[in-house]
């Protein structure tokens, strides 16, 4: 009659065989460690671009107040704004700016010069597509004077919206509009006219080129 295998004449035969299988496991390569998938993947860049500026003067304030025979020395006018900052992959970009813009001052002066510098932040929404809007908003320092020099001085503010469209993996077009306070303090012109200290409003255009390279680290 056929007899069956005892419990220890089992237990050896299964010792054999793991102790048979393990150099064989031990020997199997790792398993390739999956890849990460594109949304994992960040970047952070450099960014530095030039723009043209337009500036439509709003509400000169009591700079050119009403009442006086004397012209307004602060009008509306354009230039070029230079910026460079950083960006990364998220929503975010944070750098600073600096703008010159003629302003009309009505022959008060030969060459109404404005000249900024600012601190940006821009959040923009990703729309999946190569075009995204984005929000802005800006501080920063201003002076004014004829052609190149200094008669006042200014705290500056914006905010406002744009649109940046990507031409190509480095370079986007950036247009922009914002409304842009100026606090001046009052000052004595040329022409003897007394300057009040005062807030003067802008609507600021822009429209302009950036470069944006990747960082290694």
């Amino acid at each position: 009659m056929h007899r069956t295998a005892s419990a220890p004449t089992a237990l050896i035969a299964l010792a054999l065989v793991t102790t048979c299988a393990a150099p064989a496991l031990a020997a199997a390569p790792d398993a390739p460690a999956a890849a990460p998938h594109a949304s994992e993947v960040r970047h952070r860049y450099t960014v530095y671009g030039v723009a043209l500026t337009d500036e439509a003067l709003l509400q000169p304030g009591p700079i050119c107040p009403s009442g006086t025979d004397v012209p307004c020395i602060f009008g509306s006018g354009g230039g070029l704004t230079l910026r460079a900052g950083y960006r990364s992959d998220r929503p975010f970009y944070i750098g600073g700016a600096y703008e010159f813009a003629k302003l009309d001052a009505n022959n008060l002066y030969r060459l109404g010069i404005l000249q900024e510098v600012r601190g940006e932040v821009r959040m923009r929404w990703d729309t999946g597509r190569q075009a995204w809007p984005f929000a802005l908003g800006a501080l920063g320092a201003a002076v004014y004077g004829n052609e190149w020099g200094v008669d006042t001085v200014a705290a500056s503010g914006r905010l406002g919206f744009g649109l940046e469209i990507e031409l190509s993996t480095s370079v986007s077009l950036q247009t922009s509009v914002a409304w842009h306070p100026l606090l001046v303090r009052g000052w004595l012109d040329a022409a003897g006219q007394s300057r009040d200290t005062g807030v003067a409003q802008f609507f600021g255009l822009e429209l302009g080129l950036e470069q944006r390279d990747t960082l290694d680290w």
